[in-house]
């Protein structure tokens, strides 16, 4: 491998901040690597393809370096991989920002029965790596509410986040509204996707991709799985209604591990500690595709084959309901939150 770059120019106005960069080219494939170490200690490595490379052409060597998803065997994988791919565009380098924010100040929590609405398979208040990798679609809601700061939501889908013996095992990524993933940054009404390693850091822009937003109607897929022979987590997220799609992988940060015993598809009360953030109003949210991959035998299972499935409704402290997802669909991995209402 070549070095391309060897660490970033913090002087510069358009270099990102607080971390160190080096790009690596791997020279058979043109695929170059872009490593960037955070202030927490975290690795994150972005793969770029170079400007020609086509997915549904490329060999599974080059898909499993890049983090795309394995192109699947049988029917009807196949051919849901090949329409996803046939959207596809390929990215470029992210500019990255780190908060540097320190993760003794700085926490999520994970009390999903107050704060959570959705969808979880598995057995609570367990550890296991049973499942390994999380998918799902949601098309991106319009939200009544005003951004001002108070008022946020996010949507995601996860892996260990229902585990109250070690509330620091959730991996996540999905999309968050109204909230700056950008230290100083003022909260925009947007949404903008990010990833977490719930309670040791503040949620970052995805992949580094600070600048990425999304638009309501738009379809968003999500793959996530997380490798314990690396101790990485490998983030894919696509726009399937722009083509835009980003890829990573990072190496958790001090203070986390892993607990695959469960995976959600979520949508969040955000809160901060014990300090909540009004739920916006973002009307209906619907999860499609909603699947988990067992570590046991590389298998996608949906949500209604698993004996352990449950959901969680929002509940509030005082008892009223903040959002209630609406039961399966008849294909098992489908379903749709509702706001309810907002204040706490």
């Amino acid at each position: 491998m070549g070095t391309l770059e060897a660490h970033a120019d913090s002087a510069s106005p358009d270099s990102p901040q607080n971390y160190v960069v080096e790009a690596q080219e791997l020279t058979d494939s043109g695929i170059v690597i872009y490593k960037y170490q955070y202030s927490d200690g975290s690795m994150m490595e972005v793969p770029v393809p170079p400007s020609e490379f086509d997915p549904l052409a490329a060999s599974d060597s080059e898909l499993k370096i890049l983090g795309i998803p394995e192109r699947p065997s049988v029917e009807p994988d196949l051919m849901e991989w090949e329409a996803l791919m046939a959207t596809y565009s390929n990215p470029t380098a992210p500019k990255v920002h780190d908060t540097g924010v320190s993760s003794a100040t700085a926490k999520y929590g994970t009390m999903w029965g107050k704060s959570w609405g959705g969808y979880f398979v598995g057995a609570k208040q367990t550890i296991s790596s049973k499942y390994v990798a999380v998918k799902g679609n949601f098309v991106v809601p319009y939200v009544a509410s005003a951004c001002d700061g108070q008022r946020r939501v996010a949507a995601w889908v996860g892996l260990g986040g229902v585990d109250e013996v070690n509330t620091s095992s959730l991996v996540q990524q999905g999309m968050g509204w109204c909230n700056p993933l950008v230290d100083g940054n003022t909260p925009l009404p947007l949404w903008q996707p990010f990833t977490e390693f719930a309670e040791t850091e503040m949620p970052k822009g995805f992949c580094g991709y600070t600048d990425w937003y999304f638009s309501p109607g738009d379809v968003i897929y999500n793959n996530m799985s997380y490798q314990q022979s690396t101790n990485k987590a490998y983030f894919y997220m696509q726009n399937q209604t722009t083509g835009v799609v980003h890829f990573c992988n990072i190496t958790h940060p001090q203070g986390w591990t892993f607990n695959g015993a469960t995976a959600e598809w979520i949508v969040e009360q955000l809160h901060i500690g014990n300090d909540y953030f009004y739920l916006a109003n973002y009307g209906s949210l619907t999860f499609t595709n909603a699947q988990a991959e067992l570590g046991s035998n590389s298998t996608w299972v949906t949500i209604a084959s698993q004996a352990e499935t449950k959901f969680v409704t929002g509940i509030q402290e005082i008892g009223s309901f903040t959002q209630v997802p609406t039961l399966l669909g008849a294909n098992g991995m489908s379903f749709t939150m509702n706001w309810i209402k907002g204040s706490y």
